[in-house]
């Protein structure tokens, strides 16, 4: 398309953008939960599950105390074996995280024609993680993460970015799902967008393109 001709790079979200972020993340917490009450936590999963959610807000979904103020509020026969069995029930399900279809192949195949970075919000070690886990992670030139104590994904960010490759802004696409972080903060360092709809956030944006699956951007591109 005219709009996206002279683009030398395109930048990538991860979350809910390259995998099921969020529907991993209810799947993993589940199994957690219910490990947590077999190694003897006296709660229900329901109940569990909405205290969960309230520690998570409240501390952000990068901190590493959820499962300890959990235990807390419930009565555990052993508290640390509740943590321990929740801990590792977590980590077993990331072992199941799969990229989205046709993501690989897409990214592939727009790696032969542009400059392929990651550009994520989150804990640097955290998101690698996915990248890893994901067999992505060799598919980015460069991975990009800010945290929300700097910030997070804001115009001087993704203008940071720009500087670093030594490309101007408006040769760079944006890809994501969430219509602030990923395409209007983009848009305002000068970038082009592209709007993926996966995840919760669907609302228009002002992206240069919407798409409902990441396989799409070929066609575009």
């Amino acid at each position: 398309m005219q709009k996206f001709q002279g683009a030398k790079a395109i930048l990538f979200d991860i979350d809910d953008t390259l995998f099921p972020s969020s529907r991993f993340s209810y799947l993993a917490r589940k199994k957690a939960i219910n490990a947590m009450i077999k190694a003897g936590m006296g709660a229900s999963p329901s109940s569990a599950s909405s205290a969960l959610s309230k520690i998570i807000k409240k501390l952000g979904a990068n901190s590493s105390h959820h499962f300890d103020l959990l235990s807390k509020k419930y009565k555990c026969k052993n508290k640390s074996r509740c943590v321990a069995a929740g801990v590792h029930a977590y980590h077993c399900a990331k072992s199941s995280i799969r990229p989205f279809p046709g993501a690989r192949k897409t990214l592939l195949y727009l790696r032969k024609k542009y400059l392929l970075c990651a550009a994520s919000e989150g804990k640097a070690l955290k998101q690698w993680d996915k990248l890893i886990r994901l067999r992505l992670g060799t598919l980015f030139s460069q991975v990009f993460v800010t945290e929300l104590r700097h910030g997070g994904k804001t115009p001087a960010f993704y203008k940071k970015i720009a500087k670093k490759l030594k490309i101007p802004p408006q040769k760079i696409i944006m890809v994501g799902n969430s219509p602030q972080k990923d395409i209007l903060a983009a848009k305002a360092a000068g970038m082009q967008t592209i709007h993926i709809l996966q995840g919760k956030n669907r609302q228009k944006c002002g992206a240069n393109a919407r798409i409902s699956k990441i396989s799409e951007i070929a066609r575009l591109l």
